[in-house]
């Protein structure tokens, strides 16, 4: 399936009872996301690629990988340019527990090689940015909370 924003294909995966016109439907709105949401997501990604990168630094074992990602991206990533360095390969739509959008985004990224990219959205909010996790789209919110 095309996803406008990354423009790329990505595997769909249903879990169990997944009904094929709500996974439809989470495509559409992923396809047709809001200013706002892309925006919030955008800011949540930097805030991600930032402490990713300072922790690498502070550290000092991981000097080959902070080499590697900055020559990929600027030591400053602003706005929606952060979104070229994503590479969704899987959107996971989960069984609706309420009648909102809600689902997950697998990523590649050269924001962190070491691990995949997860995103969470549910009912017009970004939930989750951060590294892969088991974390669905239907967790209670204090699951989602994060240190970035």
């Amino acid at each position: 399936m095309y996803l406008n924003l990354f423009h790329t294909d990505v595997e769909i995966v249903l879990e169990n009872g997944v009904l094929e016109e709500y996974a439809e439907d989470c495509v559409e709105y992923l396809n047709n996301l809001s200013d706002d949401i892309i925006n919030l997501l955008c800011k949540r990604l930097i805030c991600y690629y930032e402490f990713v990168l300072e922790s690498w630094k502070k550290m000092g074992f991981y000097d080959d990988i902070v080499k590697s990602v900055k020559s990929k991206l600027p030591e400053k990533v602003t706005g929606r340019e952060i979104l070229q360095y994503l590479k969704p390969h899987t959107m996971i739509i989960e069984q609706a527990l309420e009648e909102t959008i809600a689902f997950s985004l697998e990523c590649d990224s050269d924001l962190n090689p070491e691990e995949s990219i997860k995103i969470i959205i549910n009912n017009n909010n970004v939930l989750y940015v951060g590294e892969s996790c088991d974390l669905g789209a239907w967790e209670e919110s204090n699951e989602y909370n994060v240190i970035y």
